[in-house]
Formats: structure tokens, sequence, C-alpha cells
């Protein structure tokens, strides 16, 4: 049965897909996860569309799909998010921290809009 839900193992896979060098499959991992991602924000009131293109999960799955396809990135955006994840696994707590993204990060309240 597949988690319904953000899982530990969702936060490792993305900090390890930055050493990928297959786009398809970062896509296809990335999509398993967006699933959770989507559930945990139906799940949870308040956590709308920005909260999902945002999470940082999605950040670092979107910085490594931009670096495979030769574009840029953000890259204060990434390092937030990858410290942030980093934070996460060394907690081994898959959601976090006691606030949900981005409200426990102050700077990250109000995100900038991503472009690759």
């Amino acid at each position: 049965m597949q988690a319904k839900t953000v899982t530990l193992r969702d936060w490792q896979d993305a900090l390890q897909v930055q050493d990928a060098c297959n786009l398809s499959g970062v896509v296809h991992s990335w999509s398993r996860v967006m699933h959770r991602i989507s559930d945990d924000s139906f799940n949870t009131p308040g956590l709308g569309t920005a909260w999902k293109n945002y999470h940082p999960i999605n950040i670092l799955y979107a910085c490594k799909c931009a670096d495979l396809s030769g574009q840029t990135v953000d890259g204060a955006m990434f390092g937030r998010a990858y410290d942030y994840a980093c934070a996460v696994v060394e907690v081994g707590h898959p959601h976090g921290f006691a606030a949900p993204y981005p409200d426990a990060l102050p700077e990250m309240d109000k995100p900038a809009p991503y472009t690759l």
C-alpha cells in the first residue's frame, strides 16, 4: 500500500536526487512524491497551491530538472530548500518542524515567484 502522506524517505530521495543524471527517472520519482504532497495539502486546511509549489521537496526536484535540462535556477531558494530538507532528515520527522512549511522558515513566509 502506498503512503498517502509525505514520508521521511521522500525527503531523503529529494536530497539524493541531486546526484541524478537521468531526467526521466527524476520526473517519475517526483510524480510519485507530488501525489503525497498534494494529499497533504488537500487534507490540511490552509495548505493550497502556493504551499505545494514552494514545498522544499518540489523546489529540489524542480531545480534538478532544470539542471539536467541546462536551465538556471534560483540558487538562494535551492539552498533554503536543501537546508530545510537536511534538517527534516536529521530530525527524523517527515512533516518537518512545528509549523508547516514554509511557515517554519520566516524568510520563506511569502516566497518570491519561482522561475526556471
